[in-house]
């Protein structure tokens, strides 16, 4: 039996990579593990043209992304196809993208070159002696690589949704309700790939469980004897172990997946938010249209992104830019931490680093990869660890009467622990705890807003994290900005008032 080798980048810190292995009469793939110098044997022994910087690598998620940020957020996937594709096989590709594109409302552009703006999100079809192929969005160029060996139409198709931000049918974490697995009949290394997913990271988008699905193993994957014995078995009388997984085509199920995945019910978005003493340049508010923001003249400074666009979902990129006058600090970690100091725990993000299924893989100011924040990483800590940073100190003088203080924040996990905000008054050394937050509150930036009365008082912040666990418990923030307001801002931004001297 032929067998191609598909190495699939699915951890951050490489100790440890996924495998797969294709049968060259298989549409459907098994799994393995192989250690870190294997990999780069693999990669420096394939088509040079598909070679993959290993320090270039980012994020990966194997699920079906609770994170909508893992999605291609304007519906659109930009592709190149390498010109090494023999004729055939490109059109055997675009025939099976062409699918795809048939089956929902998400656009496929194909390019006919690399984009000169490192910009521009687009996924590079390329040929390997292995296949491989990065999860989700991941920003940029984004690596999708095929072998002569695998590559038909239905593999392309299930590769491509991969990409797109599904994962395969029988992972659910209702699984056990449809499906038994037949632990003792698996290979012994191939175990860990019939675990089933956690609700916090693996959303069935409420549709009925799939056996004809593309994205399903079929019966006999990963046995440790192909012929006799099973590994997945239906529960369902009327579905015979023999069917599941068995499809050269997308299931009904399938398009319906794709279709809710990428919201295609929505065409645009609602008006959107105007900020004080600014305007919004534009009147197109469709899925992936782009506004842009301004302040009235230039007594003004934009505190934020000036531009935002219509996500899939209806929801506007990043958030609302805000117009303000006077500002003591505004830091959005795009390029450094600002002057913070006492730097305990806390990093500047990098994606290939992060943990899986916790914390962001956008920042808020711009609601991109590419855009940065901090976060506290949790590996390699024990529960209880604490993690904190200070701002500089700010000095508000005396003919301010009310200062505001915004930070967004950012807590995603199934171990997330503690955030707290503390203000620290320098002349009577006291400190107050401001905020305070706890517990998985879903994959989503938040904004925290406060106004305090602080005339004459030298300051700074403390930002103050408990750590969860181990694993699965970063804790991010960005977009921080201490300023003077009007009471106008105070009830428009809707400011919570905080008594400094209570």
């Amino acid at each position: 039996m032929r067998l191609a080798i598909i190495v699939t980048l699915a951890f951050v810190s490489f100790d440890s990579v996924h495998v797969k292995f294709v049968n060259n009469n298989d549409t459907h793939h098994v799994n393995d593990l192989v250690s870190k110098n294997e990999v780069i044997y693999l990669f420096k022994t394939r088509n040079k043209t598909s070679q993959l910087n290993l320090d270039h690598h980012r994020r990966v998620r194997r699920s079906v992304p609770v994170d909508r940020n893992r999605l291609f957020l304007d519906r659109k996937v930009n592709y190149l196809i390498d010109p090494w594709f023999p004729e055939k096989e490109t059109q055997t590709i675009q025939s099976a993208i062409q699918k795809l594109s048939e089956a929902s409302c998400v656009e496929f552009v194909q390019l006919s070159e690399k984009p000169t703006d490192d910009n521009i999100d687009y996924v590079h079809i390329l040929p390997s002696s292995n296949c491989i192929g990065e999860f989700g969005r991941v920003g940029g160029r984004q690596m999708f690589n095929l072998s002569l060996t695998c590559l038909e139409e239905p593999t392309v198709m299930h590769e491509m949704l991969h990409t797109l931000g599904m994962w395969h049918e029988h992972s659910r974490w209702d699984r056990d309700e449809y499906v038994t697995v037949l632990y003792d009949n698996i290979i012994p290394s191939k175990k860990n790939y019939f675990r089933k997913l956690t609700q916090t990271i693996d959303d069935t988008l409420s549709l009925p469980y799939d056996y004809s699905s593309i994205m399903h193993y079929k019966s006999f994957d990963y046995s440790i004897d192909p012929s006799n014995l099973r590994t997945i078995i239906s529960k369902n009388p009327n579905i015979s172990s023999d069917s599941i997984g068995k499809t050269d085509k997308l299931s009904d199920l399938d398009k319906q997946r794709l279709n809710k995945l990428y919201r295609c019910d929505v065409k645009r978005c609602l008006d959107p938010t105007k900020p004080l003493n600014g305007e919004v340049i534009g009147d197109n508010f469709e899925v992936g249209a782009k506004i842009s923001y301004k302040c009235k003249d230039d007594t003004f400074t934009l505190i934020g992104s000036n531009s935002r666009f219509c996500k899939f979902d209806g929801q506007w990129s990043a958030s609302t830019p805000i117009c303000v006058q006077q500002f003591y600090h505004f830091c959005n970690f795009e390029t450094d931490f600002c002057g913070w100091q006492n730097n305990v725990g806390w990093v500047r993000n990098e994606l290939r680093n992060q943990t899986e299924h916790t914390g962001p893989v956008t920042d808020n100011t711009l609601g991109t990869p590419k855009g940065h924040f901090i976060y506290t990483r949790s590996r390699r800590k024990q529960k209880g660890d604490i993690a904190s940073i200070e701002t500089p100190s700010f000095s508000v003088p005396d003919n301010v009467q009310k200062s505001c203080v915004s930070f967004a924040y950012y807590l995603w996990g199934e171990r997330i622990g503690t955030l707290k905000v503390y203000i620290h008054l320098t002349q009577s050394g006291n400190k107050k705890l401001i905020f305070e937050k706890s517990g998985n509150i879903g994959p989503k930036w938040l904004i925290a807003k406060y106004a305090i009365s602080a005339a004459g008082q030298s300051l700074h912040f403390t930002f103050e994290v408990i750590i969860g666990g181990n694993l699965l418990s970063d804790i991010a923030i960005d977009d921080f900005v201490f300023m003077s307001c009007t009471q106008e801002e105070i009830e428009l931004g809707h400011f919570e008032i905080i008594d400094l001297d209570s």
